[in-house]
């Protein structure tokens, strides 16, 4: 049980583990020569909470309005839990900067795509993808080996 994170363009930051219950959280200083991290999260509820805070320490730390990082927060909480739902061990999530647009890339281990729903104003879910599309410049999806990438531009 845990959280791994690998970064690109740099050397690696040394992340903090801090245990609870399911999952870990990682604290750490961002290299400043970074425009790419990936992490592996464990595939429970608990995912979701960790990947909106890294979503938003990375994209501060890379002085991004803060109106773009509540808009990709509520953005990666919809992909991840999507991902979850996916039922693998772990969610892979990539976030990018490559200026002048960020990205959010998750990985789950369902090869189907994402399949927008219709909203029912009764249901207490399915309307993920309509946000995912109301607040990302543009998403979508591509295959990779058995499974599929959902990603997010900012």
């Amino acid at each position: 049980m845990g959280l791994s994170q690998r970064a690109t363009d740099s050397a690696p930051s040394v992340v903090r583990r801090k245990r609870q219950k399911k999952t870990a959280m990682s604290v750490f200083s961002p290299p400043q020569s970074c425009h790419s991290v990936e992490f592996s999260l464990i595939s429970d509820p608990t995912a979701v909470q960790l990947a909106r805070r890294l979503v938003v320490e990375w994209f501060r730390h890379w002085s991004l309005d803060e109106a773009l990082i509540e808009d990709a927060r509520l953005v990666a909480s919809e992909i991840v839990t999507n991902a979850i739902k996916a039922k693998g061990p772990t969610v892979r999530m990539r976030i990018r900067w490559t200026p002048p647009h960020a990205y959010i890339e998750v990985y789950d281990q369902d090869p189907n795509p994402p399949v927008r729903q219709a909203a029912d104003p009764s249901a207490t879910g399915g309307r993920g993808l309509l946000l995912v599309e109301a607040y990302a410049r543009r998403w979508n999806h591509y295959p990779a080996e058995t499974a599929k990438v959902v990603w997010a531009e900012f």
